[in-house]
């Protein structure tokens, strides 16, 4: 393995390999201070615990940030800019407690948020990938519900097939579109940011949104599925997901893969199950009968938590691959559950 130097530190060189290794792992573990900070898992007997990761990740931060700028000879480097936003975040949340009581962890939490998604920003120009946050957000969970209860809605109700093919193909061109323009003029992102700020994950500010990746899978759902495939993949995302989050983040023990755990892995399954057979029951039940509606909502909740486990972001020979849950869950739900429909009735 080749040793790749910035710029000489005091006689000795800096070892880009090493050093962009050693950020990274800070970058975890201000990732799982995040995760521990989250509101549906603090806990206040974790107080002084949680002071001494703060500590640990400040000092690290200071001490990276000083030997990058021993190091390179550029000015602005962002990622010197994102350590030293760790160090002084971390710094100054130790400093605004509070003179009697706990610490304002959720205060720590928005600080140190900002800190992070700067770090990712800054690790991904130089290639290297970090875990994406995704902190409890309560009316994102709620909006998640209501999009897909919606959806449900204005497809039997009011559009038929023809009318959601029309719909998702102009939502299409718009989610695209403003995905193209907000990265060439920022004040593009800033206003769409601002209008969904409140029900965006903090790094859907520089990455392609969620909304964009349902819309694409909305559009081939639309175009090559029928209605009953189509309402188990939007029931399955609009249920199913929100339920998994919320129950792993409060109850979640046994880990399964990164973040996610057996019980938000349960918790999925059966929401997206039961929201599945809902709507085959509700606006298919003259075609479809109980038992196969009862089969293919399973067949289609199943294959999709274990897609909901492994979406993310995955390196494929040298190139980095993102599977966004949003486009992977109702496309695997529909499809596992259209089959089941097909074979059964």
């Amino acid at each position: 393995m080749s040793t790749m130097t910035l710029a000489h530190d005091g006689g000795a060189g800096l070892d880009r390999e090493a050093f962009e290794g050693a950020v990274r792992e800070l970058g975890l573990d201000l990732h799982a201070l995040l995760e521990r900070l989250d509101p549906a898992r603090l806990r206040g007997e974790q107080s002084e615990t949680l002071r001494g990761a703060l500590a640990r990740i400040r000092t690290r931060a200071a001490t990276l940030h000083s030997r990058l700028r021993r190091s390179t000879p550029e000015p602005v480097d962002p990622l010197s800019s994102a350590l030293e936003l760790i160090a002084t975040s971390a710094s100054e949340a130790e400093q605004a407690q509070p003179a009697q009581g706990g610490m304002d962890w959720q205060a720590v939490r928005v600080r140190m948020t900002a800190a992070y998604d700067r770090l990712s920003i800054a690790l991904r120009s130089r290639s290297i990938e970090t875990p994406r946050n995704r902190p409890t957000n309560y009316l994102r969970n709620l909006y998640h519900v209501g999009n897909g209860i919606g959806i449900l809605l204005y497809i039997h109700l009011i559009v038929g097939r023809s009318g959601m093919q029309a719909t998702v193909l102009a939502f299409l061109g718009f989610a695209w579109s403003a995905e193209l323009l907000r990265r060439r003029w920022p004040a593009v992102n800033r206003l769409l940011m601002r209008a969904f700020g409140t029900v965006a994950h903090p790094d859907e500010h520089w990455k392609i949104n969620s909304a964009t990746w349902m819309v694409t899978a909305l559009t081939l759902l639309a175009l090559f599925y029928s209605l009953p495939a189509c309402a188990i993949g939007v029931a399955v995302l609009g249920v199913a997901d929100p339920a998994a989050a919320l129950v792993g983040r409060r109850f979640g023990r046994l880990r399964l893969r990164g973040s996610k755990t057996l019980e938000g892995t349960l918790a999925f399954v059966v929401a997206g199950a039961a929201a599945s057979f809902a709507a085959l029951a509700l606006w298919h039940g003259d075609a479809i009968s109980t038992g196969t509606a009862l089969v293919a909502s399973l067949v289609g909740a199943v294959p999709a938590a274990i897609a909901e486990l492994f979406a993310g972001d995955h390196r494929v020979g040298r190139r980095d691959v993102h599977l966004d849950d949003n486009f992977v869950i109702p496309m695997v739900a529909a499809s596992f559950g259209g089959v089941a429909l097909a074979l059964l009735s």
